[in-house]
C-alpha cells in the first residue's frame, strides 16, 4: 500500500512540473492574474490603521543614451548577449516603497536545431563593467515553439530603486551545451511587484510571504524568554525549494509559521476543556496526558497558479487553512 501511494505522489509531482514546463502564459495574462491577485490582497486589508498599498508596475524594453538598440545583439569575444533597459520608476516617497519582487518576462523563439541543454545568463550592467546575477537552466519543451519565459530580477531593480545605482540595464545571454549561442527574444517586459506605507519610512525588504501579514495574538508570538512556553515560531516555505509546488506563480513563498513549546498548567490554553486537562494532569500526570502546543487559529492564502486544463491561463484563489496565525495549548 505505501509503495502504491509513494508511485502515485510521484505521478502527480511529474505531472505537475510538466505542467509547468508546457505553460506558456502570455504577458497580458501574467498581468491580468497578477493584479486580480493584488487587488484581492489590497481589499483584504483596507480598514487597517496603517493604509498599506500593493502594486504591480510594468516597464517594457527602451532604447538606452548609448546603445544602438536595447533589443539588439552585442557581439564581443563570440558572446551574444541582449542589451536590455527598462526606465524604471516608481512614484511616491521613495523611503516610504519597498521592493517585494522583479521579474524580466520575454518571449523566446524558437529554435529549428536539435534540443539541447538551454542556459540563461543575467548581467547587471554598469558604465565600465557587468555583473553575473542569475544563471538558470531552462527546460526543453518543443524546440521549434516560441515560449515565455521569466527570470528573477530582484537584485536588480532593488539596486537602482533601493540603493541608488545608476540604472544602466540588463544584459541576457544564453548557452547551449556551456557554449554561447544566440536566441531570438521580444517583448521583454520588466515586472516590478512593491510596497508602499505612507509616513513609514523603508523597512527591511519585504518577501512576497509578507503580502500575508500574520495578525499576533495574545501569548502566541515567541519572543525573549517565552519561546521556550508554547507560541508560534517563523517558518519561511519558499515553493520553488517543494518538489510538486512547481504550479504555484506567485507568491514566491510565505511564512507558514509552526508551533512549539512547554505547556506548563494553566498557560494558554486554547479553550476550558484544554485548561481542565492541564490541572488534572498536575493532580495526576498518569490519569490524563499533557496538553501539547498546537495551531488554535490558522489562515488563507491567496495564490496565483498554472490552470491545469489551459497552458496559456493562471488563476487565482484561496489555499485555506495553511498559515498557522497562534498556537495554544490544547
Amino acid at each position: 500500500m505505501g509503495s502504491r501511494k509513494s508511485t502515485e505522489k510521484t505521478a502527480e509531482e511529474q505531472r505537475r512540473q510538466r505542467d509547468r514546463i508546457g505553460a506558456n502564459v502570455s504577458q497580458a495574462e501574467y498581468e491580468r492574474a497578477h493584479r486580480e491577485y493584488l487587488k484581492q490582497v489590497q481589499l483584504s486589508h483596507d480598514g487597517q490603521k496603517f493604509r498599506t498599498r500593493w502594486d504591480l508596475h510594468v516597464f517594457q524594453a527602451a532604447e538606452h543614451p548609448g546603445n544602438k538598440s536595447s533589443l539588439g545583439f552585442s557581439l564581443r569575444r563570440e558572446y551574444h548577449r541582449h542589451s536590455l533597459y527598462f526606465p524604471v520608476a516608481v512614484s511616491g516617497n521613495a523611503e516610504d516603497i519597498t521592493i517585494d519582487h522583479a521579474s524580466l518576462r520575454f518571449l523566446l523563439e524558437g529554435d529549428h536545431r536539435r534540443p539541447r541543454d538551454l542556459e540563461a545568463l543575467i548581467y547587471l550592467r554598469t558604465p565600465v563593467s557587468r555583473r553575473l546575477l542569475l544563471r538558470r537552466e531552462i527546460p526543453q519543451g518543443e524546440p521549434t515553439d516560441s515560449r515565455w519565459m521569466e527570470l528573477d530580477s530582484t537584485e536588480a531593480t532593488s539596486s537602482w530603486l533601493e540603493d541608488g545605482l545608476e540604472n544602466h540595464g540588463l544584459e541576457l545571454e544564453f548557452l547551449h551545451d556551456g557554449r554561447p549561442t544566440r536566441r531570438e527574444v521580444s517583448h521583454a517586459t520588466l515586472n516590478v511587484f512593491t510596497t508602499s506605507e505612507p509616513g513609514s519610512g523603508r523597512r527591511k525588504r519585504s518577501t512576497p510571504e509578507e503580502l500575508m501579514p500574520l495578525h499576533k495574538g495574545r501569548r502566541s508570538r515567541c519572543k525573549g524568554d517565552n519561546n521556550k512556553k508554547c507560541c508560534r515560531h517563523e517558518l519561511t516555505v519558499m515553493f520553488k525549494d517543494l518538489k510538486g509546488f512547481e504550479f504555484i506563480v506567485y507568491p514566491k513563498g510565505f511564512d507558514a509559521g509552526y508551533c512549539k513549546g512547554r505547556c506548563p498548567p494553566r498557560y494558554n490554553p486554547a479553550h476550558h476543556h484544554a485548561l481542565l486537562q492541564s490541572l488534572l494532569w498536575k493532580e495526576d500526570r498518569k490519569r490524563v496526558p499533557k496538553p501539547c502546543c498546537a495551531p488554535s487559529k490558522l489562515d488563507q492564502l491567496m495564490i496565483v497558479y498554472f490552470d491545469e486544463n489551459q497552458s496559456t491561463q493562471l488563476k487565482v484563489s484561496y489555499w485555506k487553512n495553511i498559515q498557522v496565525l497562534e498556537c495554544a495549548c490544547s
